[in-house]
C-alpha cells in the first residue's frame, strides 16, 4: 500500500508536463506557420514587383 501511494502524484506531474509540451509544440507550430505565411507573402510581393518592373522596362 505504501509503495502504491506516490503513483497518482507522479502520474499527475507526468501528465501536466506532457500537456505543457503539447501546448508548447502547438505554439511552436503556430509560429512556424506564421513565419511561413509571412515568407510566402514576401515572395508574392517580390514576384509582383519583378513582374511590374519587367512590364515597365519592356
Amino acid at each position: 500500500m505504501n509503495r502504491q501511494e506516490p503513483m497518482p502524484f507522479t502520474w499527475g506531474m507526468g501528465s501536466f508536463s506532457t500537456l505543457y509540451l503539447v501546448i508548447e509544440g502547438i505554439a511552436l507550430v503556430d509560429s512556424f506557420q506564421k513565419v511561413r505565411l509571412f515568407n510566402e507573402e514576401l515572395n508574392d510581393n517580390k514576384e509582383k514587383w519583378l513582374y511590374e518592373s519587367l512590364l515597365i522596362f519592356r
